[in-house]
């Protein structure tokens, strides 16, 4: 596989996608074991190493009397100078390609330490810093142990590639060598510029955006999913029905808290935050009995042994649950830390755990695991590939959460449809019975009042004369959304079903992202992620 050598470094952030790499045909040169001899020569010592592996030329590597302004970042308010060791010389007229930053041995880069003045900083954070201050960007931080290629845009939450130095002589490592060549070889450096670094760190940001989008899409769907689950079951059980008839908002409040928990546990579990320990045992407690994508796992090879009897299986709702009791509560610094917050609190929503009343003792809701196993795909298969939550940034999930918001809970009124809709092309369910009893040539105009939908010349065509609820479908066959309305099947006057509000179909989003991002922190994450932040990981980044 070309992107084996990706899979195999350790990254932090998005840096490098292969999708930007695949764009431009880039792919790594196969290395062998005089390729590996040469790099175990020289790994003693980084700028033979970048002379003899990476091809540098020594004209090209600036140090010294010879750095450019680039190098040195004076940070008033620390009253702190950052100064890198060498720089990659552009053009003339162009900022340096690349900085690097080397360390003492036997240094942590993650260690907390002092620079003058600014204390509790690291070696990683401040070569952050001082890319983002230079407008350089992308740079080089050198060990003794490991080479971490650091992307550090304005803007944007920083990230790094790291390659061990001790796995590089091995002959397991040429994958990861071709890898480092390729991104930080001559060619890479000063060659053209669909191949060089720069382009293809741009790229791979661009790229996750699309992803972003194209996973809040499949989000919204999984919020349709997860109604269906829980209303197939309202329909019969009178309490639950009770809480979507009469507390709309707090039925769909719930059903998105669902959803943003299991975002933000595959973000966590990404990022190998949990369990909290880094007891072996414990990981393997928590990977067989409650890591989400386990149960994704689990639940796809039940899919195909079983996929006529998915909907009558129960189970995966229950191990979610205690998935969400246990990170609420939490089990001993040994395994999992008490999170709390409001995220997690089943007390937010009672009705999730089948708690109706104040006395009422908790009781798992049947929930089949056809809807779970739904939910989980479109949260974690991409394009057909697996997604990888650990690349996405807090603008992303930020977008993800936006899309959802701004719906209400309500029922059809006749045999209604989904219809891509507004400025977001989301859900919104028409009555067609409604558009039968109006005029022909007035049909194109209530589908706009009503839901924001705009006919084409060719539906409007077929609009005006239709009789039947199926000649209508087979007009706007084209534009049913089947994350309303899957396998384009209408539904039945009085199903509860999702509405986008008003505010929601004209303008496309619920919240402009900085309002949003705020909310998103204060209102559910804020307290998580603190804690989170101070006992395992710096993700305070996000907040």
């Amino acid at each position: 596989m070309i992107d084996l050598w990706l899979k195999h470094v350790r990254q932090e952030g998005l840096v490098v996608s292969q999708s930007a790499l695949d764009e431009e045909n880039l792919v790594p040169i196969k290395q062998t074991a005089e390729d590996t001899r040469v790099f175990e020569e020289n790994a003693s010592d980084f700028w033979q190493m970048g002379t003899n592996v990476l091809g540098w030329p020594q004209s090209r590597i600036l140090r010294g009397e010879n750095l450019p302004a680039e190098a040195t970042c004076r940070l008033t308010e620390m009253d702190v100078t950052l100064q890198t060791d060498a720089a990659l010389a552009g053009k003339a007229d162009e900022p340096p390609r690349l900085l690097v930053k080397c360390i003492e041995s036997g240094s942590d880069p993650d260690s907390r330490i002092s620079i003058g003045n600014w204390s509790g900083i690291t070696e990683q954070q401040a070569f952050e810093r001082h890319l983002r201050e230079s407008g350089v960007a992308q740079g080089l931080l050198v060990t003794d142990q490991v080479l971490r290629l650091t992307y550090s845009p304005p803007g944007e939450t920083p990230g790094f590639l790291e390659w061990p130095i001790t796995g590089l002589k091995t002959t397991a490592g040429r994958e990861m060598l071709s890898g480092l060549k390729l991104l930080l070889g001559k060619n890479a450096i000063w060659g053209s510029a669909e191949a060089r670094l720069d382009g293809i760190l741009k790229r791979s940001r661009e790229n996750q955006n699309i992803v972003s989008t194209k996973l809040a899409d499949q989000v919204l769907g999984a919020l349709y999913t997860l109604l269906r689950g829980f209303t197939s079951e309202a329909e019969t059980d009178t309490s639950l029905r009770a809480v979507a008839e009469s507390q709309p908002q707090e039925f769909y409040e719930g059903l998105l808290t669902v959803l943003m928990r299991l975002v933000f546990v595959l973000y966590a579990e990404d990022r190998e935050l949990m369990p909290s320990s880094d007891n072996q045992q414990a990981k393997s407690i928590y990977e067989q009995g409650y890591a989400v994508r386990r149960l994704f796992v689990d639940l796809e090879a039940e899919a195909a042994h079983f996929p006529d009897t998915m909907a009558d299986r129960y189970g995966a709702w229950g191990r979610l649950l205690g998935l969400f009791q246990l990170i609420h509560d939490g089990a001993g610094p040994e395994f999992m830390h008490q999170r709390r917050g409001k995220l997690f609190d089943p007390e937010t929503f009672p009705f999730l755990l089948g708690r109706f009343g104040d006395g009422d003792q908790p009781d798992v809701l049947p929930v089949s695991d056809k809807c779970i196993y739904e939910v989980l795909r479109q949260l974690l298969m991409l394009g057909g590939e697996r997604l990888s939550y650990k690349t996405l940034d807090v603008e992303q999930i930020g977008s993800v959460y936006e899309t959802v918001m701004g719906f209400t809970v309500t029922r059809s009124q006749g045999s209604s449809i989904a219809l891509k809709s507004g400025k977001g092309n989301i859900p919104a369910y028409i009555n067609l019975e409604d558009v039968l009893a109006k005029a022909p040539d007035k049909r194109k105009k209530f589908l706009s009042d009503t839901i924001d939908y705009t006919a084409t010349d060719a539906q409007n065509k077929l609009l005006k004369p239709a009789k039947t609820v199926d000649d209508l479908l087979a007009a706007l066959d084209n534009k049913i959304d089947e994350r309303g309305s899957p396998g384009k099947r209408i539904v039945t006057a009085g199903t509860i079903i999702l509405q986008p509000t008003d505010e929601r179909r004209k303008t496309g989003s619920h919240y402009t992202l900085v309002p949003l991002l705020r909310r998103l922190c204060a209102k559910h994450w804020s307290q998580s992620l603190r804690n989170w932040a101070k006992m395992r990981h710096p993700i305070m980044c996000l907040i």
